[in-house]
């Protein structure tokens, strides 16, 4: 009973699975282009849903002999009433090579229909391995019928599917006109070779191809199976013509939810290696199995094949060991399979290998390619470990039929009378063009050599046999030695070759462009002579950037090439005017106060920044320079064609024209202004050096405004103010740079990053305190991003960043030199105004609420456009090092003031000069307690003093020096180019400062107690000493993210305790945690949105504008996922920095692994965040993935 009810179960089968034989054809289309993409989706579906089935089927079909008889007989017949007709209508034609002939039909599949779904043959591939592992084709053959299988009728289909995926992956097939590979959006055609090999079908599609192709090829001649698979191939002209040896010209031519002990079969090859910044563990294979590597794995990809194969070769190297990847030893087949093997060492594939290494053996031969000698010498690895494995494992009784060393040395047959194949690889050893594959020849000739070896142990006594061995060993050995001196010397002799050739092409050359030639020795004489008038007198000869007695920077040309139009232009203040493209946007990266309010000047003074750093501009750029003018006209075309697609399909959400923004037209890094280009010498003084005044005069001058009393106008201030506008001419040099400047330059967006602005003119008539902002901001950031990473102060800068500093120091002189001379007068006296008072400027702040390096920027950048009107007589250079004096001994008080009590610890041993040192300290801070009073608690540690001094100054100094050498272009001395002790007294010579920064205050105490008393007094002194303002301590440490723990688990119970503070007490849908400051918000949920500028908002977006000033970084925490905010409409999703044992996420916490953090990877964020890379990170993501652009961000 069991029986009639599996036969009538497997028509039905065979009934369901006979209209899906050949279902949803295609025909390679060469007419016109494809109109209409057809229907593909049912197929796949339901072979997706079938695979299961059939696989639980070919296993109930493996529990009884009697039913896979039966199934096999109903699946055979079915098969034959596929094929009853495949060949009408077909011409039938006949193919020889090598002395074999086979009938066949013509088909190209090229031009046929040709279908991927064969489910029946597939079927059949399956129940025929059961066959033969259940040996039920040996016990009972009279109940099968053998006898009436057709080999060609069953790999004619599957031939024709495994060449469709060979003509599509050759690029064969395109869609109106473009290769099916490299297209975004895929052709039906892709879609269905993807899921033909993709792991979901491939068992039941790919593979089973496979086997009945295997299956037919055991049952064939293999001469006739190769000249078939050749012929569907469109192969066969190529090699059967008697003369293919010669020179080709190519005008002629897993169950799902089961245990499968997968994971123990993978711990058996390979070792885990835990993930790193990438994020992804990976698995290495183990070297007891590199041996069993096969680099032509047949479900490797290209890709995988091409890493496989060069991890590979780079272990073989590190190991000291030849790089040659022979096959691996061939695993026995099942009894139906065994005379698979005899394709190895058949006519055809013999000719087929002949004929590709006569090809390699003349370079300049058109058809064949280095894979395909890979290839070739692969099989013939593989043929001769075959015959190997059968010699070793052979007895005296049995003989070994096997015989491929015989038959690959036997040269050809008249008329042709070619090389035999181990002529031709014994040729190709000395190829020099073939050095990749040498060591896979020398292999294969090595193999061979062992295995006449064998053979004659064989045939004569194991004493003789075992000293031929040795003998040809030694051999062996002997020639490999003199072949790789051979080599050796042929290489030597080639590379002489090549440069006698390549002498001989430069006297050729310089022969024909004689003028030239002696025109550029001209140019370079000049500009050797130009430079040793600029260099310093001596070499020995201390660098110093600030000060009359600065290095001068060597003049050189600065020649940059255009983007866009490719042209080479020099930075001349004649020349065109070169721009480099840049974006704006607000930071609280540095922020230690992040509840002050952005931008009010109604409670602090915008051409002050205070210490706290709570909000700043950054200034970025990506370091490509372009003409202005071709700038102008890529950008005006940018804004005309967004604006004409009023309802486009495809919305660039990634940059907002309207909002100035556009996208490097080059490496499409987002950016919304550009910064111009300046030579440097229009930084430099031009005045001669005049030490006529002192540094003592200088200031004295100064300060005659505040004894002159409060109702007079002391000199300085009238020879800066001015009473009469009309006599207050810029210099020639702000002349030259106003008529620079005037060129047209048009910027798409101003100094103020993350607002909404129209495009306006980078020049006018006032500088903005946001450029200095952002100039003082960039040096922060690089010298805080040097000492995270542990790097020397210059030369580790990447080059778009040095870029971007020079530019902006030259730019911000220039706006200040190009602008309003009044304007600037009365910038320059406000500035001045919070060191040296000046009764006719009102509330200026105290020295505690003033930033001393934005200070310094400011100053020394307004400084340049008033000197005209100073009337001490001193150069620039002596001014600007005596303001830096100033500011520097501002910042010591600075320091002093803000070092608490409980710092305090025990003595310390100094030397002479270090107590010397500590001395100062005391007087000094003993000097600011008798003018501050009791606010500054009593210390008796000079060493502590003067400890706090000498760090809490450190990053002042590096941001000092790193402003004057981009803005004068001086070289850094090379101690300041390593990570080496003794580095403060060179950073001090470089400033031109002494090495005990005390003596500024020392040196002048009497000029200076004046000043000190009105610093100490001003009533914001006391406010702020008393905890009624915010207290900044110096050094400023950098900001991080915050802490995570280790344990996934633990922020998911941190966020399950998390309620929705506006729903009464209701748990949150949405927890997400902001990874800037901790705070845990309500995300995507309506009960927390809020107004921000007249629109409504989610939590997470509200929180970016109070919190980072428009960027944001968040963990969503129920579905394990970060998210990168900017601005109220961008963002994406960044992988988590949570992973799973294997180093894998797991967004949406789907498979449920226990998850654990990863530094690495958190670092990698961090990174991002302190680089102001989010912005950027975003626009790239947005531009790659175009489903982010339909997610309403703002409600996030």
């Amino acid at each position: 009973m069991f029986l009639p009810m599996s036969g009538s179960f497997w028509g039905r089968v065979c009934a369901f699975c006979l209209p899906h034989q050949g279902m949803d054809p295609v025909v390679r289309q060469v007419g016109q282009h494809i109109e209409m993409e057809p229907e593909w989706e049912a197929a796949f579906t339901l072979q997706m849903k079938l695979t299961h089935i059939i696989s639980m089927i070919q296993e109930w079909c493996a529990t009884d002999e009697r039913v896979l008889i039966e199934a096999y007989k109903k699946c055979l017949t079915a098969l034959t009433h596929c094929h009853s007709g495949f060949a009408d209508g077909e011409q039938p034609i006949t193919l020889s090579m090598c002395g074999h002939s086979v009938d066949t039909i013509r088909y190209c599949v090229s031009q046929e229909k040709v279908s991927i779904h064969l489910p029946v043959s597939r079927l059949l591939a399956g129940l025929h391995v059961l066959l033969s592992k259940m040996e039920v084709a040996y016990r009972f053959p009279e109940q099968l019928p053998l006898s009436e299988l057709s080999p060609p009728m069953l790999i004619e289909h599957p031939l024709r599917c495994l060449v469709l995926c060979a003509q599509v992956h050759a690029g064969m097939w395109r869609r109106n006109g473009f290769s099916l590979v490299n297209q975004v959006v895929h052709s039906v055609l892709w879609l269905q070779i993807y899921y033909y090999h993709n792991v979901k079908c491939r068992v039941e599609m790919f593979d089973k191809d496979l086997i009945m192709l295997q299956a037919g090829a055991s049952m064939m001649d293999p001469n006739h199976f190769l000249m078939i698979v050749l012929s569907r191939f469109e192969l066969y002209h190529i090699f059967s013509s008697a003369d293919c040896r010669k020179r080709y010209n190519r005008e002629n031519a897993n169950k799902e939810n089961k245990e499968t002990g997968m994971e123990r079969v993978i711990d058996c090859v390979a070792s885990f290696k835990k993930p790193g910044v990438t994020g992804r563990g990976l698995y290495e294979l183990r070297p007891e199995c590199a041996k069993q590597f096969n680099l032509y794995f047949h479900h490797y990809s290209r890709a995988d094949q091409s890493k496989a194969e060069e991890a590979q070769r780079k272990l073989k190297r590190q190991n000291g060991e030849d790089t040659a990847l022979p096959p691996p030893v061939l695993p026995p087949f099942c009894p139906l399979f065994a005379s698979l093997v005899n394709i190895l060492q058949c006519d055809v594939l013999l000719g087929m290998l002949g004929a590709v290494l006569q090809w390699a053996v003349e370079p300049s031969a058109g058809h064949w390619s280095e894979s395909m000698l890979q290839r070739v010498l692969h099989l013939i690895g593989m043929a001769l470990l075959e015959e190997q494995q059968q010699l070793e494992n052979s007895s005296e009784d049995n003989d070994v039929y096997f015989n491929f060393t015989l038959k690959m040395s036997r040269p050809g047959e008249a008329p042709s009378n070619t090389a035999s194949v181990l002529a031709l690889l014994e040729n190709l050893q000395n190829a020099p063009h073939l050095e990749v594959h040498e060591d896979m020849i020398r292999w294969l000739l090595k193999t061979v050599a062992g295995i006449k070896t064998l053979r004659e142990r064989s045939a004569s006594t194991s004493t003789v046999t075992a000293s031929r061995s040795r003998c040809q060993e030694e051999t062996a050995c002997d020639k490999d030695k003199a072949e790789r001196k051979r080599k050796a010397e042929m290489a030597r002799l080639r590379r002489e070759k090549v440069m006698a050739q390549m002498s001989e092409m430069q006297r050729h050359f310089i022969n024909e462009n004689k003028e030239l030639f002696q025109q550029s020795l001209e140019e370079l004489d000049a500009s050797t002579s130009t430079s040793l008038e600029h260099s310093p007198a001596s070499p020995d000869a201390a660098l110093a950037c600030v000060g009359p007695r600065r290095s001068r920077p060597r003049e050189k040309r600065q020649v940059v090439t255009c983007i866009l139009c490719q042209e080479e232009q020099e930075i001349r203040a004649d020349g065109k005017a070169m721009v480099l493209a840049a974006f704006v946007q607000r930071s609280t990266v540095m922020s230690k106060n992040r509840t002050r309010p952005p931008h009010d000047p109604k409670r602090y003074d915008p051409l002050f920044m205070h210490p706290d750093l709570s909000f700043g501009t950054h200034t970025g750029s990506c370091g490509h320079i372009m003409h202005s003018h071709c700038w102008q006209r890529y950008f005006e075309a940018v804004q005309a064609k967004e604006q004409r697609r009023q309802q486009r399909l495809r919305v660039h959400t990634s940059y907002d024209v309207g909002n100035g923004e556009f996208l490097c037209p080059l490496c499409e890094c987002l950016s919304n202004t550009v910064i111009p280009l300046l030579p440097r010498t229009m930084g430099s003084s031009r005045y001669p050096i005049c030490l006529s005044l002192t540094y003592t005069r200088y200031f004295e001058v100064r300060l005659s405004s505040h004894v002159a009393g409060p109702h007079q106008t002391s000199p300085a201030t009238t020879s800066l103010m001015g009473t009469n506008p009309q006599s207050l001419e810029p210099d020639r040099t702000g002349k030259k740079l106003s008529s620079l400047t005037s060129r047209g330059f048009v910027s798409p967006g101003v100094m103020v990053g993350g607002m909404s602005f129209t495009p306006r003119p980078m020049f006018v008539s006032m500088p903005r305190s946001t450029d200095f902002f952002s100039l003082f901001l960039l040096l922060l950031f690089a010298e805080r991003l040097l000492v995270d990473e542990k790097k020397p102060l210059f030369g580790s800068l990447p080059c778009r960043q040095d870029d971007c500093l020079s530019s902006l120091a030259r730019f911000g002189s220039a706006c200040w030199t190009a602008a309003c001379q009044p304007t600037v007068q009365g910038h320059f006296i406000r500035l001045l105004a919070a060191l040296i008072p000046d009764p006719q400027v009102e509330a200026s702040p105290c020295i505690l609420d003033v930033d001393m390096l934005h200070l310094l920027v400011s100053v020394v950048l307004s400084y340049g456009s008033v000197h005209s009107q100073d009337s001490s007589g001193l150069s620039v250079d002596a001014v600007q090092l005596h303001l830096f004096h100033l500011i520097t001994v501002a910042h010591m008080v600075q320091i002093l003031l803000t070092s608490g009590p409980e710092e305090v610890t025990m003595e310390q041993e100094s030397g002479e000069a270090e107590r010397g040192e500590e001395e100062g300290a005391c007087r000094l801070y003993n000097t600011l307690r008798t003018h501050v009073g009791s606010s500054l608690p009593e210390v008796g540690s000079g060493w502590h003093l003067w400890r706090c001094v000498k760090t809490g100054i450190l990053p002042y100094l590096r941001g000092a020096a790193l402003f004057f050498h981009h803005l004068h272009g001086v070289p850094a001395p090379p101690e300041l180019h390593a990570l080496c002790p003794g580095q403060w007294e060179v950073l001090c010579g470089y400033l031109s400062l002494p090495s005990n920064l005390l003596q500024l205050f020392h040196g002048q105490q009497e000029l200076l107690e004046p000043l000190l008393h009105g610093w100490c007094t001003h009533p914001g002194i006391q406010q702020t000493l008393q905890g009624g303002g915010v207290l900044v301590s110096f050094p400023r440490e950098s900001n991080s993210l915050i802490d995570l723990p280790d344990d996934y688990s633990a922020l998911i119970n941190q966020a399950s305790s998390f309620t929705c503070p506006k729903s009464g007490g209701d748990k949150s849908r949405a927890p997400t945690l902001c990874l800037v400051c901790g705070s845990m918000l309500c995300s995507q949920s309506y009960c927390c949105q809020t107004e921000l500028e007249g629109e409504d908002v989610g939590a997470c977006t509200a929180h970016t504008f109070a919190c980072g000033a428009g960027v944001g970084i968040f963990l969503r925490v129920r579905e394990s996922q970060v998210l990168f905010l900017a601005g109220k409409t961008k963002g994406c999703f960044y992988a988590p920095p949570y992973l799973d044992d294997y180093g894998e996420t797991d967004q949406g916490l789907r498979r449920g692994n226990p998850l654990h953090l990863c530094h690495e990877r958190y670092r990698k964020i961090q990174k991002l965040w302190r680089q102001h890379s989010i912005t950027e990170e975003i626009g790239h993501a947005q531009e790659a993935n175009q489903t982010l652009v339909g997610i309403d961000w703002q409600h996030l």
